[in-house]
């Protein structure tokens, strides 16, 4: 779960069979790329502005085996179920012997894997309000929010 218009940072690791890190993997790329989105009010922001995202890169390659997109911001209306597909391009012959299995039952190539990340990005709670670019804003302690209607 997340906060729409909140950076957060999300690892993915590469694992062999039996679920142990490949950590000698520091040449592997990985890409992030939105897929589609669910929303429970969708009328409450223009939806072409109901997905963005915004990070730092959202190709990296792997440190240890260990795929991180850091500084992930998300902008989208709350209530909302995002999948992304995360397509990891394989740079070492090591990993088939790894992967061969799952990859037999897939219609992956040797050289790349695809996966799926849902994310879900959670209303708005009390104290916050809804802004017009799909933020939660947090009424500071004291304080009140005018918007004229």
């Amino acid at each position: 779960v997340i906060t729409s218009g909140v950076e957060f940072n999300m690892s993915l690791v590469l694992t062999d069979s039996q679920l142990n890190p490949l950590v000698f993997d520091n040449v592997s790329k990985a890409i992030l790329i939105f897929e589609s989105n669910s929303c429970a009010n969708e009328t409450q922001i223009d939806s072409n502005k109901s997905f963005s995202v915004f990070t730092e890169n959202a190709q990296v390659v792997a440190t240890k085996g260990f795929f991180n997109f850091e500084r992930v911001k998300i902008i989208t209306s709350p209530n909302c179920t995002l999948i992304y597909k995360v397509t990891i391009a394989l740079m070492n012959d090591v990993y088939f012997g790894s992967f061969e299995n799952s990859l037999e039952n897939s219609n992956n190539s040797k050289s790349s894997i695809e996966t799926k990340v849902k994310l879900h990005v959670r209303p708005c709670v009390r104290g916050e309000i809804l802004l017009s670019d799909g933020t939660c804003y947090f009424c500071k302690k004291g304080r009140n929010i005018f918007i004229p209607l």
